[in-house]
């Protein structure tokens, strides 16, 4: 592997729970814990090697939109139960 294959080429930290990196053909997201107070890694998410910024910008915000009705039907279900 290359030096190049671990650069980050975009980043997305507009969210203050979540941060995002895309680096050559995945997306990392990492997660702050309270506990730590760090960010740790999360997860990720593959995708093309050729994102601009706009596109990974909207796979960021798809994501975390998702995330966030998520953990809030979870809430809700837990709240019913």
């Amino acid at each position: 592997m290359k030096e190049s294959d671990f650069m980050t080429l975009f980043t997305n930290n507009k969210h203050q729970n979540y941060r995002f990196e895309y680096k050559k053909d995945h997306i990392l997201i990492d997660k702050f814990y309270n506990t730590t107070n760090k960010y740790a890694p999360y997860t990720s998410i593959l995708s093309r090697t050729d994102l601009t910024e706009d596109e990974f910008n909207k796979i960021c915000e798809d994501w975390y939109a998702r995330k966030m009705r998520e953990e809030a039907a979870r809430a809700a279900h837990k709240h019913v139960s």
